[in-house]
């Protein structure tokens, strides 16, 4: 019950501004934790979270995270891992929940219009404290609603000069961004470089070309209404939510899982570049130069679609094996 009481504050905190955080790590479990909206603490000469003279890697989630989930304990120690770099995950953890309204309804009338509320929150945090003196070079991963959040986020600091270095935004949502929608999905204005990752198309992320680089893993399984529509090892879901909005967990999830192993084995996920999947089919022989990967060895000068397959079980990605379309769809 308190939990109930706890989230109808946090909506009634939003009628008068964001009540999300800045939670800036150490280790995964040593943090430090400060409001968007006042973020000055971030920037003090002793602060042992943040380092001004390094880039800033902030983490947006989506509906209904959990701040132990699986993302976030497999995300953050991987950031961490690779050194020189801030992390700091957004934590919008009560604007983004069901509450007591339940999925349809607290999706609808709490996470979606808080993505945009916050997000703007979160960019006008992040142009405080660039003006505070960190570095301006903040690198934005969103995963499904986050990656709408972060697109807002990045409007809001262009309105001051400011834009961010990246968005990567994994699985960016559908539901409440399809066109026609009052909301504004996100978008290559949206930051110097944006690039996403498309897993779960027409289910929980939306099939529309976003960036400056999109990634289409294992596209042929989503073609058409009659194909498969899951990436390989995952299973049909059975939640009540997966049957209404044509979603499919695994399928979600694996695009944050691509972009982890990608951190650390930055060749296995490369995909072949064409105008759309049925042209990548009839590829004989990749050019390298018309390649492009997720995680750090994205080459920001090679825009377009790019295409590939995996494997079914971890690590997945295939290297250049994954560049040939498969012999049958």
């Amino acid at each position: 019950m308190c939990s109930n009481f706890n989230n109808v504050f946090s909506w009634i905190i939003l009628l008068f501004g964001s009540a999300a955080k800045f939670r800036f790590y150490k280790t995964f479990t040593d943090y430090m934790e400060v409001p968007v909206e006042t973020p000055d603490a971030v920037v003090a000469s002793s602060n042992p979270y943040v380092d001004v003279n390094k880039p800033t890697y902030l983490i947006a989630i989506g509906f209904n995270f959990k701040l132990e989930g699986p993302l976030l304990t497999e995300l953050v120690p991987a950031l961490l891992n690779l050194g020189d770099r801030n992390v700091c995950l957004v934590n919008w953890v009560n604007e983004a929940s069901a509450g007591i309204l339940g999925e349809g309804l607290g999706y609808a009338l709490n996470a979606l219009p808080n993505s945009k509320t916050v997000g703007e929150a979160v960019g006008k945090g992040i142009v405080k404290l660039v003006n505070l003196g960190l570095k301006n070079d903040i690198h934005f991963i969103g995963h499904s609603l986050g990656a709408q959040l972060a697109g807002y986020a990045g409007r809001e600091t262009i309105k001051h000069g400011i834009n961010l270095t990246e968005i990567i935004a994994l699985d960016a949502a559908r539901l409440g961004y399809e066109p026609p929608s009052l909301y504004q999905y996100v978008d290559k204005s949206c930051a110097t470089l944006v690039y996403a990752v498309h897993c779960d198309v027409n289910g929980y992320a939306l099939n529309i070309t976003l960036g400056h680089v999109d990634f289409w893993p294992n596209f042929g399984n989503y073609e058409s209404s009659t194909s498969i529509r899951l990436q390989p090892g995952c299973l049909k879901g059975t939640t009540l939510q997966e049957i209404l909005t044509n979603g499919n967990r695994c399928s979600h999830d694996y695009c944050y899982k691509f972009y982890v192993v990608s951190l650390t084995n930055p060749g296995l996920f490369v995909g072949s570049k064409a105008n759309n999947y049925f042209q990548w089919k009839t590829i004989s022989n990749v050019n390298a130069n018309n390649t492009n990967f997720i995680g750090p060895l994205i080459n920001p000068n090679r825009p377009g679609n790019f295409y590939f397959v995996t494997g079914s079980t971890n690590p997945w990605g295939l290297g250049a094996n994954g560049l040939q379309p498969p012999t049958t769809t």
